[in-house]
């Protein structure tokens, strides 16, 4: 089972959109799909936690 995730940040003003986007050749079931739940859902708010933090400055290239 391979799995491709993307994850686009877009500005809009002050704040910033961020979309996910995941393909995959199979889905997990059971007690798997509950822990890639989970997983998700901790990276996540691990994500909310640092940003609420303060400003984040990520250098542009172009």
């Amino acid at each position: 089972m391979g799995t491709l995730v993307t994850v686009e940040f877009k500005e809009d003003g002050e704040m910033t959109e961020m979309r996910m986007g995941m393909v995959s050749s199979g889905s997990p079931e059971g007690t798997a799909r509950e822990m890639a739940r989970a997983g998700w859902n901790k990276s996540f708010d691990k994500l909310e936690e640092y940003l609420e933090k303060g400003s984040v400055s990520v250098p542009r290239t172009n």
